[in-house]
């Protein structure tokens, strides 16, 4: 049992690495796409996206070994302390070992930004966004934002996790008792 949800759960865990390209409909015009290109190297997309990933698999990590102690009870709480945690941390180690050798974030960037930007951004909007970011207050956005995420992303955890493990637990009860009450009716057929 202890052993199936450690693994569902190293299985959702790979499901939020997984991005699907999205593919323009149109041609990009060279001006444009060197504007895009622009924006991205000024903006630091690459580092910047290396850096949260390291930021939020280090915050995945601490919550998910406090969500999965909070849930298990007894034996399986003691085992998961002793096991499950050094699981996802290797997992997650392997995992930041392993993505950059798979993933050309690069060519990730060009496949996601340069259709997106070219869907929702005019050249002068890009213009504008790339004199922004070349600003003293541009700048240090760009060099705050992992930690930002990070911290956005901790706060939030810390004002919804009661809440979240709350719910957990009314429906890990509700599902017991509906468990009990089925091998009761299976006991007396």
């Amino acid at each position: 049992m202890f052993k199936r949800r450690v693994s569902g759960v190293v299985a959702v865990l790979v499901l939020f690495s997984f991005v699907t390209p999205i593919r323009a409909e149109e041609k990009i015009s060279p001006r444009k796409e060197r504007l895009i290109k622009e924006l991205i190297e000024v903006t630091g997309v690459e580092r910047q996206a290396e850096k949260t990933m390291d930021m939020v698999l280090a915050q995945m990590e601490r919550n998910f070994s406090q969500m999965m102690s909070g849930f298990l009870k007894g034996e399986e709480r003691e085992k998961f302390e002793k096991e499950g945690a050094e699981t996802v941390t290797r997992f997650l180690k392997r995992y930041r070992e392993l993505l950059p050798k798979r993933i050309d974030l690069g060519q990730l960037m060009e496949q996601v930004y340069f259709p997106l930007y070219d869907k929702y951004f005019t050249e002068n909007e890009l213009k504008d966004m790339i004199r922004f970011y070349e600003s003293p207050t541009g700048k240090k956005f760009v060099k705050v934002t992992p930690q930002l995420t990070v911290d956005v992303m901790q706060k939030t955890n810390e004002l919804l996790m009661p809440k979240i493990m709350q719910l957990v637990n009314e429906i890990m009860q509700e599902e017991k008792e509906r468990l009990s009450k089925t091998e009761e009716s299976a006991e007396k057929n």
